[in-house]
């Protein structure tokens, strides 16, 4: 009790202490946005301003000549007047100059960080109106408006539209196959950009690398069974384009609608990054997304706003999203081909070393993984199940086309809930047990034990929820173990809901070519046969799927009521309680076999496992943290599993 009160007195230090900062720290925007002269306390001028004029002017001869040719893109793309709009309030008339100024403009919009979070507002107007620059507002001057569904760009979002722009710009130069910005060691390997061509191109617009950020930059291409326009609706739509990545993408947000026209549509986003392992930190974000039709092309790109966007603190930053996005095509048959960038800035140093060559492959968060899961989960929409060639098999006879797409939708909210309890995502109110106070009986030190409590979430059992997760290097290739997983005539080796028999297939939705790992992926509907008679009423649904960047398998016990509802088509699959658990499996790489990996050649040894479980504790809402003994147990039913794969692999 005594030790509560010390750390409900420590945490209102520390959060008045974080309320004084933010308090702080917003007076230091508002005096940098504004700065006062220092004698008569009024607006400070040009002269009053320790700026090499010299030095700024050169700036802005550069910035004009490197971005001259973004303008006639930007007229394109937008439209005249709208163009003309957004890099509005120019000194001089438009006249035999406007290339020119819009282009100084866009220069002085998308530089960024490293303009806007520099000079104030006014100092930034007077520096480079004299080269007919764009004056950007002060913070005195009016918000934004909480709405943008006109063709009127705000003066304040003015800057984040060039940005968006330059951005475009720079993805679709990324795009080009035939470009000097990529290069292949040999035939058949994978596209590493270009870096000093990249530099000579791009650099001048983007902010210095943080000190110890690495760059993970990729590219992939593949057709997708969806239309153009409609990927592009689901990617600006939060809650559509969160559904089509599960356990992907955690929490995310618009926090801002900053303009929708002729010129596409922009908006302010947070989200947060998830990899199936405990000990990967999440990565958290900000940034603009912009999507627009261009000559028959859809472009979504995104870019991280940085010290542009209000409350965005850059030292809680763990990674910086450069411009990434994708370009889309329309194909035949209503598919589309898409062209996926991805280029990240991230602190190396927050993974364990064994993760290391794993997220510099491009694997983890890479351009290929967000390709592969767009695929498979497009694949998997109600309107591809019945057109490809999928393998429906239901021996039931209970299973509806109407069904078939709500078991999709189940398993597809599965392995959400899965990739959520596995990476600790702030969509849940998670507590991390503390594993120095005895829990685990000393084994849960490498292990990540958290509990959270369900209120009001019909998709999941009302109570306490404890999870456990770990990751372990095996000495075995990926592709076996995946298999020996999904077996299910081995199930009863490692499966404590087999009970030590097999596992029978009732229903089975599948898309898998085993060619080397190419594709597999597989929903299934099993009963354990040797279940105690407790069980009897419990089913066994599960989500099985390996491409070139993994491997998962995740399950989750549902009683036959419920599922016979769903098959039918009758059943609500957001309503079906569930708490799935399963394994995540990647290629253990090495510095050697990480060059493997790049030249494409793959073939990797050993493999990391990642193992989460999730199981209700309590039924109560209030009820008190799970004692030792409880997690004691659940810690060696987690060993002893862990242990048996390991036996059954002859890798003990």
């Amino acid at each position: 009790m005594e030790q509560s009160k010390v750390m409900q007195k420590q945490n209102k230090e520390l959060m008045d202490e974080y309320k004084k900062l933010v308090k702080e720290n917003k007076m230091l925007r508002e005096a940098i946005m504004k700065p006062l002269c220092v004698q008569c306390g009024g607006d400070a001028l040009l002269g009053d301003l320790s700026l090499n004029e010299e030095q700024l002017r050169d700036e802005n001869a550069k910035l004009r000549e490197q971005l001259a040719e973004m303008w006639p893109l930007a007229e394109t793309v937008m439209g005249k007047s709208e163009a003309e709009a957004a890099f509005s309030n120019l000194n001089h008339s438009r006249n035999t100059n406007t290339k020119t100024t819009a282009a100084s403009a866009s220069a002085s919009a998308s530089a960024g960080p490293f303009i806007l979070g520099g000079a104030d507002a006014h100092s930034s107007a007077m520096l480079y109106s004299d080269d007919g620059g764009i004056p950007i507002p002060s913070s005195s001057s009016n918000g934004p408006s909480t709405s943008c569904t006109n063709h009127n760009l705000d003066y304040n979002r003015s800057p984040y539209l060039a940005v968006a722009i330059s951005a475009m710009e720079e993805v679709l130069a990324l795009a080009q196959r035939d470009g000097a910005l990529w290069y292949k060691i040999f035939d058949g390997g994978k596209d590493i950009l270009n870096m000093e061509e990249y530099t000579k191109r791009f650099s001048p617009f983007s902010p210095p690398r943080d000190p110890g950020f690495i760059t993970d930059a990729t590219r992939e291409a593949a057709k997708v069974p969806v239309a153009a326009s409609d990927l592009v609706k689901a990617f600006m739509s939060c809650e559509r384009w969160v559904d089509l990545f599960p356990g992907m993408v955690g929490q995310a947000s618009i926090h801002e609608h900053l303009y929708r026209g002729q010129a596409g549509e922009l908006q302010m986003m947070s989200a947060e990054f998830l990899f199936p392992s405990p000990f990967i930190p999440l990565r958290r974000d900000k940034f603009i997304r912009y999507s627009v039709q261009h000559q028959g092309t859809w472009i979504v790109v995104d870019s991280s706003v940085g010290n542009m966007a209000e409350g965005f603190y850059a030292d809680t930053m763990k990674c910086r999203r450069m411009p990434s996005g994708i370009v889309v095509r329309d194909s035949n048959n209503g598919s589309s081909m898409v062209t996926w960038i991805e280029h990240i800035e991230y602190d190396e140093t927050c993974a364990p070393h064994i993760y290391r060559p794993l997220l510099r492959s491009g694997l983890a968060f890479g351009a290929e993984r967000w390709l592969a899961t767009l695929q498979r989960q497009c694949e998997c929409s109600s309107a591809s199940l019945m057109s490809i060639d999928f393998d429906i098999k239901d021996e039931s006879g209970g299973m509806t086309e109407e069904g078939t797409a709500s078991i999709v939708k189940l398993a597809r909210r599965m392995t959400a809930s899965f990739g959520v309890a596995i990476s600790a995502s702030s969509i849940k109110c998670w507590k991390k047990l503390d594993n120095n106070m005895g829990l685990g009986g000393g084994s849960c030190k490498d292990m990540q034990v958290m509990t959270r409590s369900n209120y009001n979430d019909p998709g999941e059992p009302y109570g306490v929820v404890l999870s456990i997760a770990t990751s372990i290097c095996l000495p075995v290739p990926r592709e076996k173990l995946f298999d020996f997983l999904c077996n299910g005539s081995s199930r009863g080796r490692w499966c404590i809901l087999s009970n030590g028999g097999p596992m029978l297939e009732l229903a089975r939705i599948s898309r898998c070519h085993h060619n080397n790992m190419e594709y597999c992926n597989c929903i299934a509907l099993l009963y354990p046969p040797a279940a105690p008679e407790t069980d009897k009423n419990m089913l066994i649904l599960q989500q099985a799927w390996s491409d070139k960047t993994g491997s998962l398998l995740v399950y989750a016990p549902v009683d036959v009521q419920t599922m016979t509802a769903i098959m039918s088509g009758d059943g609500d699959p957001n309503s079906a309680a569930i708490l799935p658990s399963g394994f995540a499996i990647v290629d253990a790489l090495t510095d050697c076999n990480f060059q493997d990996n790049i030249l494409g050649n793959g073939g990797c040894a050993s493999s990391i496992l990642s193992m989460g479980l999730q199981l209700l504790y309590s039924n109560q809402l209030r009820a008190e943290d799970p004692t030792i003994e409880f997690v004691n147990t659940v810690d060696s039913l987690f060993s002893h599993t862990i242990s048996n794969i390991k036996a059954a692999l002859n890798c003990s």
